[in-house]
């Protein structure tokens, strides 16, 4: 997986829908703890792909990675809202701020 600078801050999204297979790239850049990189890829995604939770929950992982805590929190209701009942499940797991 090598990709120019170019490459990387401006993702080239196939207008061929293959969500499966274009976030797969996505949860690459997650495995290898590229965070920006992961969301960067993904926000171009969104706009393919605005009301898909599985996106929103995959997001939420990686601003976790990135410690973003308030905007892994935002992903994870997207997602939730959007019927990820796994996002649901972990937005009950977590403590409110103080």
């Amino acid at each position: 997986m090598h990709f120019s600078f170019k490459e990387e801050m401006e993702p080239a999204v196939s207008t061929v829908m293959a969500p499966a297979l274009e976030l797969s790239r996505a949860y690459r850049y997650i495995g290898h703890g590229q965070w920006r990189m992961a969301i960067i890829y993904m926000d171009h995604l969104e706009i393919k792909y605005p009301n898909w939770g599985a996106l929103h929950l995959a997001k939420a992982t990686a601003y976790q990675g990135m410690h973003e805590d308030d905007q892994a929190i935002s992903a994870l209701s997207s997602a939730c809202y959007l019927g990820v009942q796994e996002a649901c499940i972990t937005l009950n797991t977590i403590d409110p701020p103080d």
